[in-house]
């Protein structure tokens, strides 16, 4: 009964428009901007998009390789000033 109605739900908010997809979460950020580009990643994140967020947290580092949170999310630990 709860996989129904998971599966209900879904598709109301998948026939409403109410889910936000990935395209429009692109559309919306400015890819040159770390911070735009790391909200994007946590949102693929969110949304059980991984190879998706590792992508931008990637791009996040290029664009401000002293980007912690970015680098936490890669599982990258800065040691000493490395």
């Amino acid at each position: 009964m709860l996989r129904t109605a998971s599966a209900l739900l879904l598709a109301i908010v998948a026939a409403t428009g109410w889910a936000e997809s990935l395209a429009d979460k692109i559309k919306a950020t400015d890819l040159s901007d770390a911070e735009q580009v790391f909200g994007l990643a946590q949102w693929c994140a969110g949304n059980n998009l991984p190879t998706k967020a590792r992508q931008y947290y990637n791009q996040v580092v290029k664009l401000d390789k002293d980007h912690e949170a970015a680098r936490n999310a890669l599982g990258q630990v800065r040691v000493g000033d490395k």
